[in-house]
């Protein structure tokens, strides 16, 4: 996985979610209306948004 803080938006699949944060349920995500496509147009569902914080080190931001 790896996290651009200076993109507008960070994907991450539900699975990597549930393994950094178990405890999460989709419940906890906020509704998110964007249509999302991959390179060759597939289209990509988006289960919904959140915030987390992420640490590694030294350094730790929310997003």
């Amino acid at each position: 996985m790896e996290i651009d803080t200076r993109s507008a938006l960070s994907i991450v699949s539900w699975s990597t979610i549930k393994r950094l944060v178990p405890r999460v349920s989709k419940r906890q995500l906020d509704s998110y209306r964007v249509h999302l496509r991959d390179y060759q147009g597939n289209d990509i569902p988006v289960v919904g948004v959140g915030r987390f914080r992420i640490a590694f080190k030294d350094f730790s931001v929310l997003l």
